[in-house]
């Protein structure tokens, strides 16, 4: 999926929009005689219009009265962020290959497994021949706050106090239960163990909130009343219809609504 965002790239530079990847934009405030100036360490931009597409967890990092202002709406301040933590693991065989379920004769291997029990929560195994070749599990997915912040600390003590954690559990997801075949089921050392903490993989509006998905919709293509800013993203398009899609249509709603765009799929 980094694909859609490279596309994207080639896309804006052939229509003459320019790309900076290698700083932050640390501020943004107004200008005395309109406008406003985006200041990273290096660059200091003015522009007409802004529309910042990034997520609170970013806008919480910069300066200047225009974030200062967005930040204090009660809208806002209405927006949780859900940690998720992925642990992808590399093996030196295919260990899972074997284990089936006995009661069905067709399309009976394993390649997703959830559990309660254990903060592994939820492993997948690819079955595409590109991702199946490399012998890779996402062996951890977890989005639970306490199992999110166990993963943490776990990642604290080093690679192998993860590696022996998520042995324990799929030992335990995937021997004696009663489900597949064989009972016992080795857990090999993993050739390489990856952990991503995502401090921010998608959003909620939380409990009491002042207004609705669809009013936090609406209001981020103008949190500023007058103001030619934006936000645009999931985070402003809480309907938990996944990253890319509520990213999509939080823009498309902006180009629609305040740049007289006709954009479909809405």
């Amino acid at each position: 999926m980094s694909r859609f965002i490279t596309g994207m790239q080639e896309a804006a530079q052939k229509a003459g929009a320019r790309v900076f990847t290698e700083q932050a934009v640390t501020e943004i405030r107004r200008e005395e005689g309109g406008g406003y100036a985006l200041v990273t360490a290096k660059y200091a931009v003015k522009a007409r219009k802004v529309i910042i597409a990034v997520p609170p967890v970013a806008v919480d990092t910069m300066t200047g009265d225009i974030v200062d202002e967005i930040r204090a709406e009660p809208t806002y301040q209405d927006i949780i962020a859900v940690p998720v933590v992925t642990i992808t693991q590399w093996w030196p065989d295919a260990w899972w290959a074997d284990i089936v379920n006995p009661d069905l004769d067709a399309d009976n291997h394993v390649w997703r497994a959830w559990t309660t029990e254990h903060c592994l929560n939820f492993i997948e195994i690819p079955i595409e021949a590109y991702a199946a070749a490399q012998k890779v599990t996402r062996s951890v997915y977890q989005d639970e706050l306490d199992c999110t912040h166990f993963w943490e600390e776990v990642a604290r003590d080093g690679t192998a106090a993860v590696e022996e954690e998520i042995a324990r559990g799929l030992t335990h997801l995937f021997s004696d239960n009663g489900l597949t075949a064989p009972a016992k089921v080795t857990i090999p050392k993993p050739l390489k163990t990856y952990v991503q903490v995502w401090p921010a993989a998608w959003h909620w509006l939380s409990a009491g909130a002042s207004g609705t998905n669809a009013d936090l919709f609406a209001w981020a293509a103008e949190p500023l009343k007058g103001e030619d800013v934006a936000l645009v993203g999931e985070a402003y398009n809480v309907q938990r219809s996944g990253w890319s899609d509520g990213a999509f249509k939080s823009s498309i709603n902006l180009l629609n609504t305040r740049y007289g765009m006709q954009l479909p799929r809405l």
